[in-house]
């Protein structure tokens, strides 16, 4: 069995349907069954059946909701020739034994020459579909033949270029080394071919891949090719789960990797980003002292808009702060949080933080404006009423 079919896999390893491709979805072979074998003979493609009956619910929930799908179209009409069959109808019944179908739909994948390389049954959403063709396409002999030539020292782009292809796809390893052997096999002059521009997108998944300093350094010609969107998303996507794997693994060297790429990042709001994610990952990890110095100076170098982070960011300074300066910190916070917009959880930070600064009578003042905002917003205000008793309790005792 050929398998020059495989590789076309490596373009449509996609997590976004490319805004200047054409976007349709799948596009179905009419013909009898020894024509639909004939051209994936032809074509060198397997074969992809749609199995279904005609009074199927869930048959025609996949025709309408999920091959029409860009996404599903885009990988399937690359890598298949692709059939829907009517197992009552036509060449149905003598196919229905062949494929073993026993209940609607069943998918059914096929090498060239009509053997079953793979089978599912029922509704799938796009991406289950897509990750069922993938296992179809790789098949346990390419693997280990792959596996193979790669250990015995293949290393030309062609080669590596699938290879990465199955790096990715059984997840063994995040494919670093492997990523950086295919920059050494090539020029600089390629890197924004189309084939190349579209495997670095596809494997930069990681701030760690030598394939996102590729994307950062030509962020605009990336952006021309897959959209503005999608490439923001890809890059802040990395960050983000560096600072979810920092927080994992408590390793603040990703972190720092999260925040490099910031660095890079040719966006105005790179640096708020930037605070936002080691905000988390203190907050997270419950380190403080780092929380509200980065918070503290946050605050001070940025134009903060967002109401809610700030009293978010207030409340930890009230919830961990043991210094006045910190605390006033905080006031500032709130305040600023409140003239963007007032409402009940920041004058119930703004009552605790003033309760924490020993301003008993501001607070109580604060606190019963918070408790008439509580009321009207339909909220959970008992908090409130134990700080208004705390607050009397103290204003006795004075």
């Amino acid at each position: 069995m050929k398998y020059i079919w495989l590789i076309a896999a490596l373009c449509m390893l996609q997590k976004f349907s490319f805004a200047q491709e054409e976007e349709r979805g799948i596009e179905f072979f009419h013909g009898s069954w020894e024509e639909i074998l004939a051209e994936a003979q032809k074509q060198d493609k397997p074969i992809f059946v749609d199995a279904y009956a005609s009074w199927c619910g869930p048959c025609r929930k996949l025709s309408s909701e999920v091959f029409p799908n860009p996404m599903v179209g885009n990988f399937f009409n690359t890598n298949f020739i692709n059939a829907k069959i009517d197992m009552e109808k036509g060449d149905g019944p003598r196919l229905k034994g062949k494929f073993g179908v026993r209940a609607y739909p069943t998918l059914v994948f096929l090498d060239p020459q009509g053997n079953i390389i793979h089978k599912t049954q029922g509704y799938h959403q796009p991406d289950m579909l897509i990750a069922a063709a993938r296992k179809a396409l790789f098949t346990p002999t390419y693997l280990e033949s792959m596996h193979e030539q790669y250990k015995k020292g293949e290393r030309s782009p062609e080669f590596l270029r699938k290879y990465l292809v199955v790096v990715a796809f059984e997840k063994k390893t995040l494919g670093f080394d492997e990523q950086q052997e295919y920059l050494n096999s090539i020029s600089k002059e390629t890197y924004l071919t189309d084939e190349n521009m579209k495997l670095f997108f596809e494997m930069a998944n990681d701030v760690r891949s030598p394939f996102l300093p590729i994307i950062l350094e030509n962020y605009n010609a990336f952006e021309e090719k897959f959209g503005e969107k999608f490439v923001s998303d890809a890059v802040v996507g990395t960050v983000i789960s560096a600072t979810k794997r920092a927080v994992a693994t408590k390793d603040e060297t990703h972190l720092q990797q999260a925040v490099a790429v910031l660095h890079q990042y040719p966006k105005p709001e790179a640096p708020v980003l930037e605070g936002k994610i080691k905000l988390e990952y203190y907050r997270l990890s419950e380190k403080w002292e780092d929380y509200m110095k980065t918070a503290t100076d946050f605050f001070k170098h940025n134009e903060l808009t967002d109401s809610e982070f700030l009293n978010n960011m207030a409340w930890v300074f009230y919830e961990h702060a043991d210094k006045t300066k910190e605390l006033k910190s905080a006031l500032e916070m709130v305040d600023k949080s409140i003239a963007l917009r007032s409402y009940y959880n920041n004058h119930d930070t703004r009552a605790a933080i003033l309760y924490r600064l020993k301003r008993f009578d501001d607070a109580l003042a604060e606190a019963n404006i918070a408790l008439e905002l509580g009321k009207a917003q339909g909220r959970n205000y008992k908090s409130t009423l134990n700080l208004i008793e705390n607050i009397q309790n103290k204003l006795k005792k004075k």
